[in-house]
């Protein structure tokens, strides 16, 4: 089935074809290894405490800054890390982000750890289903296609602002899997971890809003043509 996808006008072109293998959401995301070690030890504290996702990294963040005591910011890992995660680890995680920072809010930042939510609530509740990291998103009706593109073009974000619309057409032997993306927006960082875990298991079980934006999940072989 042909869904309508929104790109950046600069990543590809109308007629192109291409393997969401090679240009997936882990990529785009730049979701490494000691990022998912930094995101899971956040799940894994959140889970036991019931404290927010975003409010555990924001502790790490803190804890990372080089103007801290490191005395004090060893105690905070020993007691808190709970062996997740590897020495320099965090040092990378915001390096990776740009510099060194107390807070964890940029819009990058925020989305993957999000991602990583709702991948770990994937593989506990539907493993066998279509991972968002590793697939191409798209939308069900051009009207949310259309609603998602007026919120590309008013973010401030000057390549997602030049975002346009395009029909993706599956190629033989591509999965496609559909959520209701409203779930997903529903799932904030600083909620109690009951209840973005709670609403994360509510999307991956197919279950929809009132007014439901239905998006695809594609996974395989796909093109990109003129709608």
């Amino acid at each position: 089935m042909n869904t309508f996808h929104v790109i950046r006008s600069a990543d590809l072109a109308l007629g192109d074809r291409f393997s969401t293998r090679n240009r997936n959401w882990r990529g785009r995301l730049r979701l490494t290894e000691a990022r998912e070690r930094v995101f899971q030890a956040a799940f894994d504290h959140s889970e036991r405490t019931g404290e927010s996702l975003k409010g555990y990294v924001n502790l790490l963040a803190w804890h990372s800054h080089p103007e801290n005591d490191a005395r004090v910011c060893h105690a905070f890992y020993e007691k808190n890390a709970m062996g997740a995660l590897r020495v320099g680890d965090v040092a990378d995680f915001l390096a990776d982000a740009g510099s060194h920072c107390v807070t964890f809010e940029t819009r990058n930042d925020i989305l993957q750890l999000r991602e990583w939510l709702f991948e770990v609530v994937r593989r506990r509740t539907t493993p066998l289903g279509q991972s968002r990291l590793d697939c191409c998103f798209s939308y069900v009706e051009l009207a949310d296609a259309r609603a998602y593109l007026a919120e590309c073009q008013r973010d401030g974000d000057p390549a997602r602002s030049r975002s346009i619309i395009c029909a993706l057409e599956v190629q033989d032997g591509a999965r496609q899997a559909h959520y209701d993306r409203n779930l997903y927006d529903a799932v904030e960082l600083d909620q109690p971890f009951t209840e973005a875990e709670r609403r994360a298991r509510s999307y991956w079980s197919g279950e929809t809003s009132d007014t439901p934006a239905l998006e695809c999940l594609t996974a395989g072989d796909v093109r990109l043509t003129a709608i």
